[in-house]
């Protein structure tokens, strides 16, 4: 009797599970955007809108916000706004920024942005500490303190005296005393050491002693031929903008050295030291860069030079030696003599008459036209050599009036020697005057 139980109802629950597969079967199938939801009479169901993107920060791996790096590079595109966004953080707060701009792409917000702010809350007396302390720890990174020490040279003239002395020993710590240190991060603290002891120096601030020691550890770096050229280089310029005489027989010795008259750097702040220190018995050294180096930069520099010392001997070196470049320095620097020219153009017994004549083409100016080509009217019936005949002529063609050029050719008898010269100036003299316009040289034939 129970089994039979048990089959029927096993039975039931067959027929139960065959009737629900049928059912299913046969049910609509309707798109979900279609199925209806219940919604009581009298009341329309809106249709659901659509939420636009908003990006939100996004974020680094383990949950952590990216910096703001981007954030403050969109910024940056509105000046204004980024300046006032800028004037509200604490000085604290734009040091830490700027570690998220230290990539060479990012230099333009870092120095410009960032640095001008802080340069202007230094120059408003805002304590410098918190840059010192970057600048001196060595777990910085170097092109942090790299843009630290662009702020203490940018702000040194605005701050206390304290404080200026704590920038120059934090200076020379790095450039002398950190091997470590990158060359580039030596070369940002030597500027700033150099430009703190020379202002220092400058407003006697400074002990003697203290800025020979120093010069003494510069005249060390620039002899020392393991450091980088443009370590030495920075040196050398620190020696001479603070007339440190001692290192003129050290320079002097560079410059005769083949390798370091190669060396760009080294070469050309050795003939601008020089320059600065008045060294007179350096020019036919440096006449020597002048005329052996193949490199226009130390060309331009040693040109420089030597106009700045002057003197007759340096007057030669320029005009002997004007056209190796075509870079102007040498008739930069002729101009520079002058009074030296106007002075040998007085003098015919002159060793230098040749030159200071040639040199007049370099002296454009009205006045300076004036006064050259008087000079040489007054001293062209004294001359004998046809080479100094020749230029004068030359340069007499080209900035005489006809009038002026009609006295020239009576006061010196044409020969062939000269011949050129000399008919330029008479076609000059019977040229054709036109109202209104300057006088035409006459065509030949």
């Amino acid at each position: 009797m129970r089994k039979r139980f048990l089959i029927l109802v096993g039975l039931a629950v067959l027929v139960t599970a065959v009737g629900i597969l049928l059912l299913l079967r046969t049910w609509p199938i309707v798109p979900d955007s279609k199925v209806a939801h219940h919604v009581p009479a009298g009341i329309t169901r809106e249709k659901p809108t659509v939420q636009p993107f908003k990006p939100v920060a996004q974020k680094e791996q383990h949950g952590k916000p990216q910096p703001v790096h981007d954030r403050i590079q969109a910024l940056a595109e509105s000046p204004a706004e980024f300046a006032k966004y800028l004037g509200g953080l604490k000085t604290e707060r734009l040091l830490d920024l700027a570690r998220s701009f230290l990539n060479p792409s990012d230099k333009g917000t870092l120095y410009y942005g960032i640095g001008s702010e802080l340069i202007r809350r230094f120059r408003a007396q805002e304590d410098v500490r918190p840059v010192l302390q970057i600048v001196k720890n060595i777990k910085e990174t170097a092109e942090l303190r790299r843009f630290g020490f662009e702020l203490l040279r940018a702000s040194f003239s605005y701050v206390d005296e304290q404080s200026q002395r704590q920038i120059l020993k934090a200076g020379v710590q790095v450039a002398f005393s950190e091997p470590d240190a990158s060359s580039e991060l030596r070369q940002s603290a030597l500027i700033c050491a150099n430009y703190a002891m020379t202002a220092l120096s400058v407003e006697d601030r400074s002990p003697s002693d203290e800025v020979d020691l120093y010069c003494e550890r510069l005249n060390e770096l620039m002899m020392d031929k393991r450091e980088e050229g443009v370590l030495r280089g920075l040196s050398i310029d620190g020696l001479g903008k603070l007339h440190y005489s001692e290192a003129e027989p050290h320079l002097l010795r560079l410059l005769a050295s083949e390798d370091d008259r190669k060396n760009t750097p080294v070469a050309r702040t050795a003939c601008l030291a020089l320059a600065r220190l008045g060294a007179y018995d350096a020019v036919s050294t440096i006449g020597e860069v002048l005329q052996d180096t193949e490199d226009p930069r130390i060309y331009g520099s040693a040109a420089l030079s030597i106009g700045r010392i002057g003197g007759e001997e340096a007057l030669g070196l320029l005009v002997d030696n004007a056209n190796r470049f075509d870079t102007g320095s040498c008739g930069v620097a002729i101009r520079q003599q002058k009074d030296k020219i106007l002075q040998i153009l007085s003098d015919v017994e002159s060793p230098y008459l040749s030159e200071a004549i040639r040199a007049t083409q370099y002296l454009y100016h009205p006045d300076e036209v004036e006064a050259t080509k008087e000079k040489l009217i007054k001293l062209l019936p004294q001359l004998t050599n046809d080479e100094q005949i020749t230029s004068a002529l030359s340069r007499l063609h080209q900035v005489g009036t006809k009038e002026e050029c009609t006295t020239i050719i009576t006061l010196v008898p044409r020969k062939p020697a000269y011949g050129d010269a000399w008919d330029a100036v008479y076609r000059r003299s019977i040229a054709v005057s036109v109202e209104g316009q300057p006088s035409a040289e006459p065509t030949e034939g």
